[in-house]
């Protein structure tokens, strides 16, 4: 009982008394664990976190070869994985001027007007933040409601023709 005491002590001991790759310290490092603990320092061996907490506390996870950043008062966040994003779209979505909630078909026409008194003749508006399920009608608007027989004052570039050309 002795001996595997003392072998499960010095396996944990062993794997402690390995120094971390990379400490970061001086910072504001949010733990997201359930009270959201805000600490300095963070110590990370190979691909795993090893030591959160003040920077005493973690300065003991570093050895020689370890590499410290001074965070120099920034935060951490953890890092989050969106594999559905739409980032450029996001970010480009209200860039030049802002776009209104739209409830309902409407909403959706006044948009339009509104966009037709600052667009040039020829350009496209685009309207893609309306999804038939957020409108109270539960339906697009039907085309006699659309340009340009609603709105004659905008341009709607007629299709390009497709080719015809069997290969």
């Amino acid at each position: 009982m002795t001996r595997i005491v003392l072998f499960a002590f010095l396996a944990i001991s062993t794997g402690a008394a390995q120094p971390s790759d990379l400490i970061f310290y001086g910072g504001k490092i949010v733990t997201v664990d359930p009270s959201f603990h805000i600490v300095d320092s963070l110590a990370i061996s190979g691909d795993r976190i090893a030591a959160l907490g003040s920077r005493e506390d973690v300065a003991k996870f570093a050895g020689p070869g370890t590499r410290r950043i001074d965070l120099k008062g920034k935060m951490v966040l953890p890092g989050l994985i969106d594999s559905h994003s739409h980032a450029s779209s996001a970010s480009m979505y209200e860039f030049d001027h802002p776009v209104p909630d739209m409830e309902t078909i409407d909403s959706v026409l006044r948009y339009i007007r509104s966009r037709a008194t600052v667009s040039r003749p020829g350009d496209w508006i685009v309207v893609s933040q309306v999804f038939i399920t957020r409108l109270r009608e539960q339906r697009f608007p039907p085309s006699w409601m659309l340009p340009p027989r609603a709105i004659p004052s905008i341009s709607v570039p007629a299709p390009t023709p497709r080719s015809t050309r069997s290969r």
